[in-house]
């Protein structure tokens, strides 16, 4: 488990994949929203099947805040990438 100063903090969406907890279940895909402050504002109430599903559903949320200029997200399913903020394209 990683120490709570390991994590990114930087403010936007932050799309984590679960590990799976047997050979036969695949691994579910989940994000959360942090704010400029470093504190957790919202997280997905369900697990995705798809990373296409959890982006999907972030699009979704910021539609619905009205906050499309935030429109940041980190990915943090591929080892490396997850200090490098992407961008959504509206």
């Amino acid at each position: 488990m990683m120490k709570r100063n390991e994590v990114n903090r930087q403010p936007g969406f932050h799309v984590h994949k679960t590990k799976p907890r047997t050979i036969e279940l695949a691994a579910n895909y989940y994000w959360i929203f942090i704010a400029k402050n470093g504190r957790t504002i919202s997280k997905s109430s369900e697990v995705y099947d798809s990373k296409q599903a959890a982006v999907k559903s972030i699009k979704i949320m910021l539609k619905l805040l009205q906050a499309t200029e935030l429109c940041l997200y980190y990915d943090h399913t591929k080892k490396g990438s997850e200090k490098v903020a992407d961008l959504f394209v509206f």
